[in-house]
């Protein structure tokens, strides 16, 4: 991991007597993307407004490294709803533009016959640093590939006809030519359709690897952070619950609300009691290895909570089997197997399989013992 373009410590939020962000102190790695998620209303909007600079009146620290250029998306982009798309995007390059401008006039300058070479040549040198260090020669084809990639409507369209998701691509179009070092974006691809968010899912990552900017990325589709971040920032109710790559969230929750917050179907949760090195619920006991015994060896209670995600569950077509299928939902090549393990308790199945499985049916089940959760009843940490 790289150093960090931005460090977050102690960092706490008030408005009025309400405490939007607690203890909040994280570092961002360089050049990767890192995705905050959590329910609505968990500060994850307001901590990237921080990071922008545009919340100031903060407790503890939240600061950039010096002559790092930060460039912001909010939900809702600012835009003039006269202009066209063109017009919108070409404004991050403007003193480019200006000063392509200036450098034909420095040029014709040095035929006049008063002309102080000097002079023409210390300005020729300043404006050809600002062209190169953005492409400028090459910003009419910069512009071209930037609009293709976010599919951005035609360059004559005016702002005020577009969607909501349109007009935050074309801000994000913009913000990308201006090339900063690092973009925080709040939620860029909302509002689109499935198929167009995937696509720009794929286009963000492929701009963010090519161009090696430093992605902030709030979204509240789980799906979404966990696909394009390699780093996941989970938050609820001002709080970090977890930070770790998108694998360490999945297989190693922290806690129960970050188990069941990712992963979709959510995981399966259910009481058990802790016997003899094993666990029993219902009519089910399963051994526990020694890593698990171990483990759990600090646990002061027979009482637990247990979570498997649907796909560690493994369901067989029984006609003897001790459970009945509720509901069966076919997804492709996936079926889903709703069943109870007891009047009040249904847990959730996801298999591929050949079977054809239909509610009614009966079955017989068995957990992938090297991936269940163990929680603490009272805590819900994660034990394991």
């Amino acid at each position: 991991m790289e150093h960090s373009k931005i460090s977050v410590r102690n960092l706490d939020l008030y408005y009025g007597d309400f405490k939007a962000l607690k203890n909040i102190s994280l570092d961002l790695p360089e050049k990767e993307i890192t995705a905050f998620i959590g329910p609505s209303g968990c500060g994850k909007s307001t901590l990237l407004k921080i990071m922008a600079g545009i919340d100031k009146d903060i407790e503890g620290e939240a600061r950039p490294q010096p002559g790092i250029k930060i460039g912001y998306l909010p939900q809702e982009p600012v835009l003039d709803p006269e202009k066209t798309v063109k017009e919108t995007v070409e404004e991050a390059l403007g003193n480019v533009k200006q000063a392509l401008q200036r450098l034909d006039e420095v040029y014709a300058a040095y035929a006049e016959p008063d002309a102080d070479f000097d002079a023409l040549a210390k300005e020729q040198a300043e404006l050809e640093a600002i062209i190169h260090s953005a492409d400028g020669h090459n910003m009419d084809n910069q512009i071209d590939q930037a609009a293709d990639a976010l599919r951005l409507p035609d360059g004559e369209t005016k702002i005020k006809v577009l969607s909501g998701g349109e007009k935050r691509r074309v801000a994000l179009c913009r913000l990308l030519l201006e090339k900063p070092d690092m973009l925080l974006l709040d939620e860029p691809l909302g509002a689109l359709d499935l198929k167009l968010r995937k696509d720009m899912q794929i286009e963000l990552k492929n701009i963010q690897q090519k161009l090696g900017i430093t992605f902030i990325y709030v979204t509240h589709d789980q799906t979404e952070a966990m696909t394009m971040a390699t780093r996941v920032v989970v938050m609820k109710d001002g709080f970090i619950q977890q930070i770790g790559t998108p694998k360490e969230i999945y297989m190693h929750p922290v806690n129960k609300f970050v188990a069941g917050f990712i992963g979709a179907p959510a995981m399966n949760f259910f009481d058990a009691q802790l016997v003899d090195n094993t666990l029993r619920f219902d009519n089910e006991v399963i051994t526990l290895n020694e890593n698990q015994i171990q483990a759990l060896k600090n646990c002061k209670s027979t009482e637990v909570t247990v979570g498997i995600r649907p796909e560690h569950i493994i369901v067989s077509n029984d006609e003897n089997g001790s459970y009945t299928i509720s509901i069966s939902e076919t997804l492709g090549s996936e079926l889903l197997i709703h069943f109870n393990i007891n009047k009040d308790k249904s847990l959730c199945a996801k298999i591929i399989t050949d079977d054809e499985l239909k509610a009614g049916q009966k079955i017989s089940i068995s957990f992938n013992k090297s991936y269940i959760h163990v929680f603490d009843k009272e805590t819900e940490k994660a034990y394991f």
